[in-house]
């Protein structure tokens, strides 16, 4: 697989979305965590952090996708990986 890879998973604050996210952090992908709120993707990042991915890995993203505009502008809190639509 490519070096430096970023991959954005979506729903990632729970069930396979959250799985997903965990075993490619654990690798050595950086993952853009999608959640609709902010809370959950915070929950979801600790939960991520406490089961031993280096949080270095992880890129917070909050959009709601069933709204257009945030599909286009995800808002994150670290490193903006995602080239404009």
């Amino acid at each position: 697989m490519p070096e430096n890879r970023v991959i954005l998973v979506t729903g990632s604050t729970d069930g396979i979305g959250y799985e997903t996210a965990r075993l490619l952090a654990a690798g050595d992908a950086t993952v853009v965590v999608h959640a609709r709120n902010e809370e959950e993707g915070s929950t979801a990042c600790q939960r991520l952090v406490n089961s031993g991915v280096d949080p270095r890995r992880l890129d917070p993203a909050v959009a709601d996708f069933a709204d257009l505009r945030q599909v286009a502008e995800p808002r994150h809190r670290g490193r903006r990986h995602l080239p404009a639509p």
